[in-house]
Formats: C-alpha cells, sequence, structure tokens
C-alpha cells in the first residue's frame, strides 16, 4: 500500500494538468453542454414514460367503460397507480433540481 503512492514530482505534474483543464474555457463550455444534453435528454425519456403511462390509462378508461369487459377494468385499475407514482416521482424530482427562491438571512 505505502509504494501505491505518488511521489512529489507526480503530484506537482497531476496538479499542473488539473490547472490547465481547469484554465480551458472551451473545454469548460463543452463539459457543460454535455451536462445539458444528458439532463434534458433524462428530463425527455421521463416525460414520455409519463405521457405513455397517462394514454394508456386514459385508453384504458374509456375501452372499460364502453365495454364493461373485468379485464379491461381492471388492467386500467392496476395502470392508473402506476400513472400516478410514475407522476408524483417525475414531480418529486423536479421540485428538488429547481433551486426556489433564495431564502432571507435571519
Amino acid at each position: 500500500m505505502a509504494g501505491d503512492r505518488l511521489t512529489e514530482r507526480e503530484r506537482r505534474t497531476l496538479q499542473d494538468i488539473e490547472d490547465r483543464l481547469n484554465g480551458d474555457r472551451a473545454l469548460r463550455h463543452r463539459v457543460g453542454l454535455l451536462a445539458v444534453r444528458q439532463r434534458l435528454a433524462a428530463r425527455l425519456v421521463r416525460g414520455r414514460a409519463l405521457a405513455l403511462c397517462a394514454v394508456l390509462s386514459l385508453a384504458l378508461l374509456v375501452l372499460g367503460g364502453v365495454t364493461a369487459n373485468p379485464v379491461a377494468i381492471w388492467a386500467f385499475v392496476v395502470c392508473w397507480p402506476l400513472t400516478v407514482a410514475v407522476a408524483v416521482l417525475i414531480l418529486r424530482r423536479a421540485v428538488r433540481d429547481h433551486p426556489g427562491p433564495p431564502r432571507p438571512f435571519v
């Protein structure tokens, strides 16, 4: 374990590389854009999942109401709570990720 430590020269070299990377504005901009793209892609996937659940629930509700088929009614009974759960999870994440107004210093 003691032999796995970095030497002082290696630490200085590594610190120099990190300083140069931190000073590169174009790199920071590109990395920031990648993070934004990933967040938007995840948000889009969650939105599509919620929309799919909502459309399926609505279709099962209409199908169960029109046909009075117990299978369609029970499928709606199973699908609707899942839709609500997905909506709550998405809303909770949106509220958690939103910084909100600044709190006054008292």
